[in-house]
């Protein structure tokens, strides 16, 4: 079983021991909890996915990678720094292609497949049929990238003062910045979980029952219900 509430409160204590500036620990705790929630659920999904054991090894080692992202995600949050945060973000679509790539092309090795630029994951992956039946998710994936990509040009052309370090890490947190995170966050959550359990032909028994579990606890009762092997079929 996964307590959010507790693993929520135990991430408090880290800010507080490691980051007791933070902007994150004087902001609206209700966007902020949900804006680690929604990284850490997909850390555990991404987790629980990675122990399938029907899986090839190199989809289980991307699946891997992209749990260590989203841990990589909570560890750059309190110092407030876009910068990485969307460095960050960027890496995580671009290994999202990746494990959906893994599936059309068993015969790249895991160090062919992370040293594929954005731009020919792209070629290959509209050469599949997701361009027909997911072209609305992988445009969003792409979207993203382009998005995540501006942001870090934007920052990274500012001109800022030493002291500007202490004032990122200070300065009030916007709602509507935090909220355009958590769609996205969410938005890649849903993309990670349908589209991969699909293009895997993944049904319930290709997890053991404490995997069944977790995701039950992660994802909850009405959403767990919808998750694609559970669809009949006729």
């Amino acid at each position: 079983m996964v307590n959010k509430q507790t693993d929520y409160q135990n991430y408090l204590l880290f800010i507080r021991e490691y980051y007791p500036q933070s902007a994150f620990l004087k902001s609206e705790e209700g966007l902020v909890k949900k804006l680690f929630i929604s990284i850490h659920d997909s850390l555990i999904i991404s987790e629980i996915f990675s122990s399938i054991k029907s899986l090839n090894p190199i989809c289980t080692q991307l699946l891997a990678d992209q749990k260590l992202i989203y841990l990589k995600t909570l560890y750059v949050l309190p110092i407030n720094d876009d910068f990485q945060f969307y460095s960050i973000m960027r890496a995580n679509v671009e290994n999202l292609l990746r494990i959906l790539l893994s599936k059309f092309k068993p015969e790249m090795t895991y160090k062919e497949i992370k040293g594929t630029s954005f731009s020919t994951l792209n070629e290959l992956l509209d050469s599949t049929y997701l361009n027909q039946k997911y072209k609305v998710e992988l445009s969003e994936l792409y979207s993203f990238f382009g998005s995540f990509s501006k942001n870090i040009h934007r920052i990274s052309s500012e001109q800022n003062t030493i002291l500007y370090l202490k004032e990122m890490m200070s300065n009030s947190l916007i709602a509507r910045p935090l909220e355009t995170k958590i769609t996205s966050l969410e938005k890649i959550k849903t993309i990670l979980i349908y589209v991969f359990l699909d293009i895997y032909k993944l049904k319930s028994d290709s997890f053991d029952t404490s995997q069944l579990s977790r995701l039950h606890s992660i994802l909850g009762e009405e959403e767990y219900a919808k998750l694609p092997f559970f669809k009949k079929s006729y």
